[in-house]
């Protein structure tokens, strides 16, 4: 029988989706030290220590630049379905309220942490493992809860054939993913991690709704994860997939804006520089690392900072790409966006808001210093097409009649950093 929304576990979703990220840390700062003895608490993240050696992760922001309104929400409990015309949020609220609804109907205490940022380059995990470069108690590995679908289980670059069969066996099939904040706290911490469906569909977008059933169900075999976890306690070490980062081109290529606001590394983290060179980037939809000098800065809908791509994956995209007619900035559109839009008289909202005048270069004053931001690609403003012109990466792009053509790209690295391995200790290890 289909698990549907209590009235109080409804209005409690509703709540939670209706608050800001800052709301939603405040909120579960409160809500853990009521469960918890020790929790650590920053504007930037929150990290629970619990009694079982399983962390469960979540992020605390959506793409949406306002909550929405809660007199907007619909419940079919027929098709036992939740959604919102002003986007609802799921992503990632769904794995927030999973994660509070396991802490109050159960008496099991997990390691818990909550990222922000997650959307615009997972900076709340860059701050995190900045601060701790090894997990502050005993971690046999991770599970995100924050992946769409109902069933699905993503690994991304962790490749642990033993893991990948122990969390399957609780009713998971593998997929594939991009980027979210295992992706950076599993490498570091080398343990295993994996993304689990939490119920969600079409998310980023104002149709995105959420299965119900999905995210309780999602919910039930985690509480089965970790209830074994306390019979037969297993420590899964991460271990890096041969490939490198195959399945991050062309994921989510079809949804909106932002699977894809990941910022490069070099940038994202500030003086938290993780393990790039100066002058060095990774490409936001391969995570290629090749110069700055060689790449392209793009922009998101809901971000000023800019991205970039590496000159394949531009290729790749370019029909998701619009440049502002007025300042030359480069956009990744998502569908829905992208059909409101006439490409020959594309003008972003900054533009539009009278936020940068004509010609004006735009700065950034991140970390407390101002510095310029050159323009992605100069543009005429009166010409019909789009002329992209690279002489350092001796490449050169045109966007003709709504077809992207591009000339002379270059093939880029796909070259990673290597890291040792760690062995458990104490623990059957994996």
């Amino acid at each position: 029988m289909a698990r549907l929304f209590t009235n109080k576990e409804r209005r409690t979703f509703q709540n939670l989706c209706h608050l800001t990220e800052r709301g939603v840390i405040s909120m579960m700062t409160d809500f853990l030290r009521s469960k918890y003895q020790s929790v650590i608490s920053t504007p930037r993240y929150i990290i629970a220590l619990g009694d079982i050696p399983v962390a469960l992760v979540a992020h605390a922001d959506t793409v949406f630049k306002a909550p929405p309104k809660l007199e907007n929400f619909f419940y079919d409990k027929e098709k036992n379905v939740l959604w919102n015309p002003d986007g609802m949020g799921a992503d990632d609220r769904a794995g927030v309220f999973a994660i509070m609804t396991i802490l109050r109907t159960t008496n099991l205490r997990p390691h818990v942490i909550i990222s922000t940022g997650e959307e615009c380059g997972c900076i709340g995990s860059g701050k995190i493992i900045a601060q701790y470069r090894m997990f502050p108690g005993e971690l046999n590995f991770m599970i995100q809860l924050d992946r769409r679908n109902t069933m699905d289980s993503v690994y991304y670059e962790c490749d642990n054939p033993d893991f990948e069969d122990y969390i399957n066996a609780f009713g998971f099939k593998t997929d594939w993913g991009s980027f979210t904040d295992i992706s950076v706290l599993a490498p570091v911490w080398r343990v295993a991690a994996v993304n689990l469906s939490i119920g969600y569909m079409h998310e980023h977008q104002e149709i995105e709704h959420l299965y119900v059933d999905a995210m309780f169900n999602t919910i039930d075999k985690t509480i089965k994860i970790l209830e074994d976890q306390i019979v037969n306690p297993q420590y899964f070490r991460y271990i890096e997939a041969a490939y490198s980062s195959w399945y991050g081109c062309g994921y989510g290529v079809t949804e909106d804006y932002g699977s894809h606001c990941r910022k490069a590394y070099a940038t994202a983290w500030d003086e938290d520089d993780w393990d790039l060179p100066t002058g060095y980037g990774r490409c936001t939809f391969c995570q290629t690392v090749d110069q700055e000098v060689n790449m392209i800065p793009i922009h998101f809908k809901y971000g000023k900072t800019p991205y970039y791509t590496c000159l394949d994956c531009f290729g790749k995209h370019s029909d998701h790409i619009l440049f502002c007619q007025k300042c030359g900035k480069g956009y990744y559109l998502g569908i829905t966006d992208l059909a409101k839009e006439d490409p020959y008289n594309f003008i972003c909202e900054d533009c539009k808001n009278g936020i940068y005048s004509e010609g004006e270069t735009p700065t950034s004053t991140e970390g407390g210093t101002s510095t310029q931001m050159e323009s992605a690609v100069p543009v005429p403003a009166q010409q019909p097409g789009i002329v992209i012109d690279l002489a350092k990466a001796e490449s050169v792009f045109h966007k003709e009649d709504g077809r992207s053509v591009h000339v002379g790209i270059p093939n880029t690295s796909n070259s990673r950093t290597g890291r040792g391995k760690q062995k458990g200790q104490g623990r059957r290890v994996h």
